[in-house]
């Protein structure tokens, strides 16, 4: 992980600063989601933000593309790496503009929104649990 040392902020220092990673507005909150159909609570490790179908989906901070995967449920997925512990997930891509192991800079186009969902979902991982990504954004109660 020698490039990780490149990344020459402290991603912790930014809480409430962080750009978004889509422009769009959320449509399902972080955490306990009460699903009327299912007569059950689901929990929302992110927040979902709709958002025009050919937007570009960006990263949110410096940091090192660790993994891209396909997950059922959740499409294309790429996970960066923020160093000190700290991770971004987004999932429900299409035309990925990264590869693994690849640096990116903030602001940086990771890929588009996937026609299908008109969704990103957007996680963010720090200390081995989810964070509520409203709490991170600049403007984050949108």
């Amino acid at each position: 992980m020698r490039q990780l040392k490149r990344i020459k902020t402290n991603i912790k220092e930014f809480k409430g600063k962080l750009i978004w990673p889509v422009n769009g507005k959320i449509i399902k909150d972080f955490g306990p989601q009460w699903n009327p159909k299912l007569n059950t609570t689901l929990y929302n490790p992110g927040i979902d933000i709709a958002a025009n179908p050919t937007a570009s989906v960006r990263a949110v901070f410096d940091g090192l593309v660790t993994t891209i995967t396909f997950i059922s449920g959740y499409g294309t997925t790429v996970i960066i790496d923020h160093d000190n512990g700290y991770f971004t997930v987004f999932t429900h891509l299409d035309n990925l503009l990264v590869n693994k192991n690849m640096l990116v800079k903030e602001g940086q186009k990771i890929g588009f929104i996937s026609k299908d969902s008109q969704v990103v979902h957007f996680e963010i991982w720090g200390d081995n649990k989810t964070l509520n990504p409203e709490e991170w954004l600049e403007d984050g109660y949108r």
